[in-house]
């Protein structure tokens, strides 16, 4: 077992950690493995890649639409075709695409044991408005495709991990859709990144620390075909 913790990989994030000696230093005091990271800009030089055991690739709270170019409705919801085109940084989604693709190529570069990706799909008016357009099926069947055309004869070798969220995609509330994330993906070496956080996010009644750790512990006999899967947790 690793323990890491996460940090944004860019320069003006680093904040006091602005140097290689005091990224290891703390790593060192906190009994650490290395870094879980999330790349903002360019990579700092500060952040060797053997401190670097995972990568977060990027990811967008809301981007069905975009693929399915569903661009009246795209208008709709950032207010203009200019807004949403700053939002994904181009004028389809394969911009989306190429920026995930161009972090997986950094993983595998760099020799990171893992990436971390999201499967969830949440409009800012369906935040607001708790009316949800898609289901979690559909949801994953378009993650699965893009993962699945992504991962298409590339030399991967890293896991890939699925972390859940609490909207609509993969939760880590139903275990039907579990088994489709897992089914439908074709890579070989999959598996789930468990959120205790956004798990727990999932459920507005409880009130306790025991009551949390009792709602985890249910999910987890829900899923217990796939607990193997899961390979690494995230801990709030």
């Amino acid at each position: 077992m690793k323990f890491v913790t996460n940090l944004v990989a860019g320069k003006e994030y680093l904040g006091d950690f602005c140097s290689t000696e005091k990224l290891a230093a703390f790593c060192k005091e906190c009994k650490l493995d290395g870094y879980e990271i999330i790349c903002a800009g360019d990579f700092p030089a500060e952040i060797k890649s053997d401190m670097v055991v995972g990568v977060h690739l990027p990811f967008f709270n809301t981007w069905l639409d975009l693929y399915r170019k569903n661009y009246d409705t795209l208008i709709e919801e950032f207010g203009s075709e200019e807004c949403w085109k700053q939002f994904y940084m181009g004028d389809s989604f394969d911009a989306v695409y190429s920026m995930i693709e161009s972090q997986l190529d950094f993983a595998h570069s760099i020799g990171a044991e893992y990436v971390v990706m999201h499967v969830c799909e949440i409009g800012t008016t369906e935040t607001l408005t708790n009316k949800l357009r898609f289901s979690s099926q559909e949801v994953i069947s378009a993650m699965c495709d893009i993962t699945n055309s992504l991962f298409k004869d590339k030399p991967y070798k890293f896991k890939l991990l699925f972390e859940n969220m609490w909207w609509r995609g993969f939760s880590f509330t139903d275990p039907e859709m579990t088994k489709y994330l897992l089914d439908n993906t074709e890579y070989f070496n999959k598996g789930i990144m468990l959120d205790t956080g956004h798990l727990l996010h999932t459920n507005k009644d409880i009130e306790t620390w025991d009551e949390a750790c009792d709602y985890i512990e249910q999910m987890l006999d829900l899923h217990s075909e796939f607990v193997p899967y899961i390979k690494g947790l995230h801990l709030h």
